[in-house]
């Protein structure tokens, strides 16, 4: 069964929805709310293993990050609890055929917790997928998930997404209302690289914590660094689905890390290639 939000986001249970219908809905309207996609004691895990970073990183710097705002990454080193998250069948098999639709591979671009604090403001709308100079195009090479740690309202800061806003131009997305997506832990809200979305202002009393997931094109240099936020003796430690993933047949899943047989991807040999591109332009 599928219902809608107040413009027209809509909305599945988990439990009882299927791979190619999601897939269906997330593409036409440019977003998805997954009630019940996880289990509660599974993201309370994740927050509890998260907790002391969260007490210990500093607010971020800059209008677009949130100078009331706590981001940080390594989730899947932080995290066990974390790595099953994102391996969530239904909502990874979602996310993988979205990219495979497009593109022969999909790895995960970044995994990022964020906590907003009261006082913050509402962000910078902005599409995730602009982080790469890629050409406009009808393809879709990411896609982004959140996972609220606590509730999500529009007191506190919940997502705003702007429904169907993937198939306007940027001068076209203002025609689109946004929405804030009212969810719980053990829900996920899943959008489009090219929708347009931003994080709500808090004006309650508690601080709204979330993680979020990207899943992009396999050839795209990744949004965090995995070579450094997991070295080889911590990818070794990784379960065999964070390895290789069995829905695309050959796509590691941290591809650009050093896999156990301490041998470079390509996204890897891809991001080294770029740094010694730009080290010897600054030297000449």
């Amino acid at each position: 069964m599928t219902a809608l939000g107040k413009s027209g986001i809509p909305i599945v249970d988990g439990g009882c929805a299927d791979e190619a219908h999601c897939l269906r809905l997330l593409l036409a309207g440019g977003a998805l709310v997954v009630r019940n996609a996880a289990r509660r004691t599974a993201v309370a895990s994740v927050d509890a293993q998260l907790s002391d970073v969260f007490e210990a990183t500093p607010f971020s710097e800059g209008n677009f990050y949130g100078s009331r705002t706590v981001r940080f990454g390594r989730l899947l080193a932080r995290s066990e609890a974390m790595r099953d998250i994102m391996t969530n069948p239904l909502v990874q098999g979602v996310a993988v055929s979205t990219i495979a639709r497009w593109h022969r591979s999909c790895s995960l671009s970044f995994a990022q917790a964020i906590a907003i604090y009261p006082g913050s403001a509402v962000q910078v709308p902005h599409r995730d997928g602009e982080m790469w100079p890629v050409p406009p195009s009808d393809a879709e090479h990411l896609v982004s998930v959140v996972w609220p740690l606590t509730n999500f309202d529009a007191s506190n800061g919940a997502t705003m997404v702007w429904p169907r806003s993937h198939c306007a131009g940027e001068g076209d997305a203002a025609n689109f209302p946004p929405e804030q997506i009212k969810i719980e832990p053990g829900d996920a809200l899943l959008f489009l690289g090219s929708t347009r979305h931003a994080g709500g202002a808090n004006r309650s009393a508690a601080v709204r914590r979330g993680v979020v997931g990207g899943y992009a094109a396999s050839w795209l240099v990744p949004a965090e660094n995995p070579a450094l936020a997991y070295p080889s003796d911590v990818a070794r430690a990784f379960a065999p689905n964070w390895q290789r993933w069995p829905a695309t047949g050959a796509t590691s899943l941290i591809s650009t890390t050093m896999t156990a047989d301490a041998r470079p991807s390509c996204s890897l040999i891809l991001a080294r290639g770029l740094e010694r591109l730009t080290s010897s332009c600054l030297n000449k």
